[in-house]
C-alpha cells in the first residue's frame, strides 16, 4: 500500500488496501484510524479533493465502521 501524503490540516496521510477495502487514516495529531468497507472511488475522491477534511466530515466520518489503532 502507498502512503498518501495530503497538504491538509486535518489529515497528515493516507493509504488504501482494495483487496480488503480498507482505508487508513492518520490525523496530523498523530491519531490513525482504520476504515472498514470503503470503496476505492471515495478513497480516490478523498486524495483529490480540494479539503480533504471537508471531504472526511461530509462523507466518511459517521458513515464507515472504524477502529482506531494503537
Amino acid at each position: 500500500m502507498e502512503r498518501i501524503y495530503l497538504d491538509s490540516a486535518t489529515i497528515a496521510s493516507v493509504t488504501y488496501n482494495p483487496d480488503d477495502k480498507m482505508l487508513e487514516i492518520e490525523f496530523q495529531g498523530g491519531k490513525v484510524y482504520h476504515y472498514r468497507a470503503v470503496p476505492q472511488s471515495v478513497y480516490y475522491s478523498l486524495i483529490n479533493a480540494a479539503s480533504a477534511g471537508k471531504y472526511f466530515n461530509e462523507n466518511i466520518r459517521d458513515v464507515y465502521s472504524f477502529k482506531q489503532m494503537e
